[in-house]
Formats: structure tokens, C-alpha cells, sequence
């Protein structure tokens, strides 16, 4: 059974303003809509597939048959705090945090990292931890175990050289 699924995934090698390559995104199966965010290039993917690697594995053949100058830089972890998904729930942050302290249902996931102040959750452990009634027909997001080992790969294919690096490598070839 194919179940929607929903991702983000920042790139290098797209403008954004180039309208010859936004064609090259444009498919019948699968939505693909660029966006910046903070200077940084990203894709929001949704589409149809039968699991969530097929969906990503799908995705990334689209771009390699049509747009093979795009390239993947990662795969968002679309981490949210408890306003943002108070915000995708449509419900009250005051709803969510007493899900989150246990208040009103057990086993809300935990916090994946926190940013300053803030507690944040990856929303794919929150949108498993949902109810069939809370998700309606909300895409799936991939799990959050999917993104980070598909990170891990994409971390490896990068060649950039930190300057501590450099300067590692320029001492030992004294």
C-alpha cells in the first residue's frame, strides 16, 4: 500500500531563479518545490511510495535522470519545537505541552536536541506517537532513523577541507 510521504532536502547546484532548471524538476508523481530558507537551497519533496526509503530512492532518481546538476547536501531533520507543532496539529501549545510532561498522555517521544531555550523534537517521532485521528491525511515524514543514516552518507561525499585540516595536513608534510 503506497502511503503519502513528505521530506525536505537542501541542495547545491540549483537557482532558484533559473526557470529552464525548476522544468527539470517538474514530474507527474512527484511534487518537488524549491524554496530558500535563510540563504540556504532546499527542496520540499512529496510524493507516493510504498515505504519511506522507496520515496527518498525514487526522489533521488528523479534528479539524477533529469536534473543531474542538483545535488543532495542533506536531508532536513525537521525538527520542531512544541509552538511549531502546536501550529501543524492545529491545537494549543498548552495542548502539546502537557502531552510532552505526560500530563495528558503517555509517551510523547522525547526531545531530540534543544537550541538555546528551546526543546525541540524531530517530527517524525511526534507524527508516529499521533493518533490515526490527529493525522488525518497528513503526509508521512521519513524517520528520523532514515535521515540521519542517509546524513552519514552524504557527510562522507563531502569534500570540503576544514582549515584545521588543511593546517593538519600542511605540519605533517613538514
Amino acid at each position: 500500500m503506497k502511503r503519502n510521504y513528505e521530506f525536505s532536502v537542501q541542495v547545491t547546484g540549483l537557482d532558484i531563479e533559473n526557470k529552464s532548471q525548476l522544468k527539470q524538476l517538474k514530474n507527474d508523481t512527484i511534487t518537488v518545490v524549491p524554496f530558500a530558507s535563510d540563504g540556504l537551497i532546499m527542496l520540499g519533496i512529496e510524493l507516493a511510495a510504498e515505504s519511506p526509503e522507496s520515496a527518498f530512492s525514487e526522489f533521488k532518481s528523479l534528479l539524477n535522470k533529469y536534473a543531474s546538476n542538483i545535488k543532495i547536501k542533506r536531508v532536513d531533520l525537521d525538527l520542531v519545537s512544541l509552538s511549531q507543532i502546536a501550529e501543524r496539529l492545529d491545537v494549543t501549545r498548552e495542548a502539546v505541552r502537557l502531552w510532552a510532561t505526560g500530563e495528558r498522555r503517555q509517551d510523547f517521544p522525547e526531545p531530540f536536541t534543544s537550541a538555546g531555550q528551546s526543546l525541540l523534537w524531530a517530527w517524525s517521532e511526534v507524527f508516529d506517537w499521533l493518533t490515526e485521528e490527529e493525522i488525518q491525511a497528513d503526509p508521512h515524514p521519513l524517520p528520523i532513523n532514515l535521515i540521519e543514516r542517509l546524513n552519514g552518507v552524504y557527510a562522507r561525499d563531502r569534500k570540503s577541507v576544514t582549515p584545521w585540516m588543511a593546517l593538519a595536513s600542511a605540519l605533517r608534510s613538514r
